[in-house]
């Protein structure tokens, strides 16, 4: 790439409002983007000086072996890589992001360096973290309930018992499947 086009790329990434950088072929990183430099506080300069063991700062000690590990291995195979881990911010604040890395290849097919972005995903992640105590707060009440419940779908056929609903019958879920849960009906009914 000539020096013009390279600038006019890096303009370009500049303007990105998530985080993006370059890496040699080897992995090392060469370059990352304004909006990198000012979620995370670093400078070019400081960045440039970190050494491998330096990334603990920014990456989250139960993600970093993890993300390490995949980085290296997409480096040596020239695979794609992807992962979602959180990163700390200027404010020491942890934020998730789903992180891609393409290998970008010449003529030949051999790697002249590597593009990767990060994707903001902190919002969707604590919805999800949410959602999953939400669900763990409903399931403990239904389970705790001393009502049988039970759950049908569209075509009349039982899809959930909660305990106590299995006690009252004497069956569960996989026995009411089908016709069995008629088997709960008073005959005459």
């Amino acid at each position: 790439m000539d020096g013009d086009n390279e600038q006019q790329l890096r303009e370009l990434v500049d303007a990105i409002p998530q985080p993006a950088w370059m890496a040699r072929p080897d992995g090392s990183i060469q370059w990352f983007n304004r909006y990198w430099h000012e979620l995370t506080a670093t400078s070019p300069e400081e960045m440039a000086a970190w050494g491998s063991g330096d990334w603990a700062r920014i990456q989250h000690p139960d993600h970093c072996d993890r993300v390490t590990r995949g980085y290296r291995h997409a480096i040596e195979t020239g695979e794609s890589w992807q992962d979602t881990f959180p990163l700390r911010d200027g404010n020491g604040a942890w934020r998730w992001f789903r992180t891609r890395a393409a290998p970008i290849r010449n003529a030949t097919g051999q790697i002249e360096h590597w593009f990767g972005v990060n994707i903001d995903v902190t919002d969707q992640v604590e919805v999800a973290e949410r959602l999953r105590e939400s669900e763990a707060r409903f399931r403990a009440l239904v389970d705790a309930s001393p009502l049988g419940i039970v759950i049908m779908d569209m075509h009349g056929q039982p899809i959930f018992f909660n305990p106590c609903c299995e006690a009252l019958h004497g069956f569960g879920i996989d026995q009411a499947r089908g016709e069995g849960w008629a088997h709960a009906l008073h005959p005459e009914d």
